[in-house]
């Protein structure tokens, strides 16, 4: 889910997405500061995935890479058997999100709507490089 993710996020005009799990990282205790430090970024996009029967719970935070203050949180709980439509609707909003918080407003149902048209535009390049339909 997380890689998913995370290459949808990458292909988004003017989304910088570092690697999940750098190798600095694995097997390490490290803050977000530390990683924010090492990676060079200004925020932090973290989360879990877990699941119960047919249902899966997938909790997402966005937080200053500086500070670790927690700018925004989401849990995300979906019927597994529409997992690609939970991932759409959790990448749509991290990006409304970051944006809102780098462009010090919310998103209007014009940028809802162009973020929502970006993610498409991303999954369906990510579909065809994969061969996928």
């Amino acid at each position: 889910m997380s890689e998913e993710l995370l290459t949808v996020l990458q292909k988004i005009p003017g989304m910088h997405v570092a690697a999940r799990t750098p190798r600095f990282v694995q097997g390490q205790k490290c803050d977000g500061q530390e990683i924010g430090q090492k990676l060079g970024v200004a925020y932090l996009v973290d989360g879990s995935v877990r699941k119960s029967g047919d249902a899966v719970r997938i909790a997402a935070r966005l937080a200053r890479a500086d500070s670790g203050q927690e700018l925004w949180s989401e849990n995300f709980t979906r019927n597994l058997k529409d997992v690609f439509a939970v991932q759409s609707e959790l990448a749509e909003t991290i990006v409304a999100q970051v944006r809102g918080q780098l462009t010090g407003g919310a998103a209007g149902s014009a940028d809802k709507e162009k973020i929502q048209a970006e993610v498409q535009a991303a999954e369906k390049r990510w579909n065809k490089k994969c061969g996928s339909a």
